[in-house]
C-alpha cells in the first residue's frame, strides 16, 4: 500500500476510508493473515478465485524456514479466502481433503457450517447458514477448515542466509 499525507498533513477521505475498511476486515479474518504460511496448495484446483493460507496449531520443532506448511491433521488450521460469492451458496474445492472429523466454518459468522466430502478429494461447503447469522465481512470471505486428512507432501525450505535472499540474480 502507498498512502501518504498531502503536503499539509492530511490523509485524503478516500484513503482513509479504505484504510478504515481494510482494518475493519482484518479485524474479523487477521487470524487467516497474521503468522500464516502459504499451504501445500496455494490456490484452488477447481473453483477460481479462491486462495490458501494455513497456520500450525503447534510450530514445535518445525523450522521457520519452511515455505509452506505441511498437512496435518492434528495440527494444521487451513483458510479459504474466497474472492467472490458462490452460485447457490455452494462453495466446491477441489484441493481440501476432508473427513467424519473435519469442522469448517467461516471467519465473523461463529457457524459451523455443513459439506460434503466429494471423492477421491474435495469438499462441497453449504454457506446457507452464513447468510442467516451475518457475513462478517463484504468484500472477501475466509472459510476455516480444521481436521482435514494429513497429506504427505513435505514443505520446501529456504535455507539461504538473508543477505542471500536479498540478492537479485
Amino acid at each position: 500500500m502507498n498512502v501518504g499525507p498531502t503536503h499539509d498533513g492530511r490523509i485524503i477521505p478516500i484513503f482513509e476510508e479504505r484504510l478504515t475498511q481494510m482494518g475493519q476486515w482484518l479485524a474479523v479474518n487477521g487470524e487467516a493473515v497474521y503468522g500464516s504460511k502459504p499451504w501445500i496448495f496455494q490456490n484452488d484446483t477447481v473453483t477460481p478465485n479462491i486462495w490458501y493460507t494455513s497456520i500450525l496449531k503447534n510450530q514445535k520443532g518445525k523450522s521457520s524456514n519452511r515455505l509452506y506448511n505441511p498437512q496435518d491433521s492434528e495440527n494444521t488450521i487451513i483458510y479459504a479466502f474466497m474472492l467472490k460469492w458462490p452460485e447457490g451458496n455452494l462453495l466446491k474445492l477441489g484441493a481440501p481433503k476432508a473427513t467424519e472429523n473435519t469442522r469448517v466454518s467461516m471467519l465473523g459468522s461463529g457457524t459451523k457450517l455443513k459439506y460434503e466430502i466429494l471423492s477421491p478429494r474435495g469438499i462441497t461447503i453449504d454457506l446457507t447458514e452464513t447468510l442467516l447469522t451475518g457475513l462478517g465481512s463484504k468484500w472477501s470471505w475466509v472459510i476455516k477448515m480444521e481436521q482435514l486428512a494429513s497429506e504427505s507432501k513435505l514443505p520446501v525450505f529456504d535455507n539461504r542466509s538473508p543477505a542471500e535472499k536479498l540478492q537479485i540474480v
